[in-house]
């Protein structure tokens, strides 16, 4: 269908992003999705929250949605993290239809792949990757929920964990995840699947690749894993000792602490495990500064991406080195 109206790449993106948030916005408005009458300007803004994988609410998701409702809002999400094109075409090709031209012209606008990668494998991989990913999370939650006596531990794992996965950051709880603040395994199973989700496909499938291929990462993964390292070692340092809430708790508490809401922060997923509206506004300060370089490219998170700071940060370094190309670690930054 697109490639009959022969649309630019950015105005498919654009025209697919608006219909799933018309259709999911249709969906969330029918009676059985609500538990009670919701504000369609609400709607709207919920499923727009969750298409662009924002995390934003206007209203309780669960006091609002009935669990058709919940459900609308997890494919919102996962649709979301993946990119509009990406379970059409996995269906094409499962089904063995080749890709058209403009499909894969639109793929690549939205995913911005290094050499090496072909775009048809990368999908189909994506897709896999993430049921697989996904699955794992949702049986890890599930053990840690019941342990924590919550109701409907199955549901809440699976919704918690395609929103963490996807860096949507939607939870069923009212207050976040602020009841599971120091409950370790699910701390770490939560911040696992949102760095996953945020470091991006490109990395997952590289490190897929490398093993068996018995090959190394390549430039841009490891681009990514160095930044995204030292944003979170600099980011819970400053967190550990700048907060004057956690001062008072002992250190396996406050680095849990630091650790999560930089975590949230750096992936821009939107969970938090402690109430926002009491932290130092130093502290808050840098949060928005981690938040502004947020994820990866190809990943489900949003900001400036790593490898956009790793490139500014070459050229900074090539320019009072008066050097003509641009380096970054040692390697040359292709001008593309």
């Amino acid at each position: 269908m697109l490639s009959k109206i022969r649309l630019r790449p950015a105005q498919a993106l654009a025209l697919g992003v608006l219909s799933y948030i018309l259709i999911g916005t249709i969906l969330i408005s029918l009676p059985f999705s609500q538990k009670v009458p919701i504000n369609f300007i609400d709607n709207l803004f919920t499923i727009t929250s969750a298409v662009s994988t924002t995390g934003l609410v206007t209203v309780s998701t669960y006091d609002s949605y009935t669990w058709f409702g919940q459900f609308v809002l997890v494919m919102m999400f996962q649709i979301g993290g993946w990119g509009f094109m990406t379970i059409t075409s996995f269906f094409f090709l499962v089904i063995k239809k080749d890709l058209s031209p403009n499909r894969i012209n639109i793929l690549k606008t939205s995913y911005t792949l290094p050499n090496g990668f072909n775009i048809k494998q990368f999908i189909l991989n994506t897709v896999i990757f993430t049921v697989i990913i996904e699955v794992i999370g949702t049986l890890l939650l599930w053990i840690f929920f019941a342990q924590a006596n919550v109701d409907n531990a199955l549901w809440f794992a699976f919704f918690h964990t395609v929103s963490a996965f996807a860096t949507a950051g939607f939870g069923l709880n009212n207050n976040n995840l602020t009841d599971f603040s120091l409950n370790i395994p699910v701390n770490i199973v939560i911040s696992v699947l949102c760095y996953l989700g945020a470091i991006g496909f490109i990395v997952i499938q590289d490190f897929y690749l490398s093993l068996r291929k018995k090959r190394k990462i390549t430039f841009t993964s490891k681009v990514i894993l160095i930044i995204t390292l030292v944003v979170y070692i600099l980011g819970v340092i400053a967190f550990y000792f700048a907060e004057p809430t956690i001062q008072d708790k002992s250190f396996i508490d406050k680095f849990i602490l630091s650790s999560f809401q930089v975590m949230t922060a750096s992936t821009t997923a939107g969970f938090n495990t402690m109430d926002f509206g009491l932290l130092a506004r130093s502290v808050l300060f840098i949060i928005i500064i981690i938040m502004i370089i947020g994820a990866s490219p190809s990943g489900t998170g949003g900001g400036i991406k790593t490898t956009s700071i790793s490139a500014l940060s070459g050229i900074v370094m090539s320019i009072l080195k008066k050097k003509e190309n641009i380096t970054f670690f040692g390697n040359e930054i292709p001008l593309q």
